[in-house]
């Protein structure tokens, strides 16, 4: 996929051609607000299921495993 930078796809659209690009995504919800995380693709994993994806973000030298909804809206830069 060739999307510009700072456009935004959900997490089912990630593959293997966003890894390196930047990436920033939201947590928290209504009751708990959260933040911003952004880091280095590093990793992409679809669920056998379809429902949820499996994202590696490098933030700070550090590898973050993080399991998002197939519907997770991502911005890549």
């Amino acid at each position: 996929m060739t999307e510009r930078p700072g456009s935004e796809v959900r997490a089912a659209q990630l593959s293997g051609s966003h890894i390196g690009r930047t990436a920033t995504l939201g947590f928290g919800n209504d009751r708990h607000p959260g933040g911003l995380i952004r880091g280095r693709l590093a990793m992409v994993r679809h669920g056998v299921d379809g429902d949820d994806v499996e994202i590696g973000l490098v933030v700070g030298g550090q590898r973050l495993s993080i399991d998002v909804s197939r519907h997770k809206v991502i911005e890549l830069d």
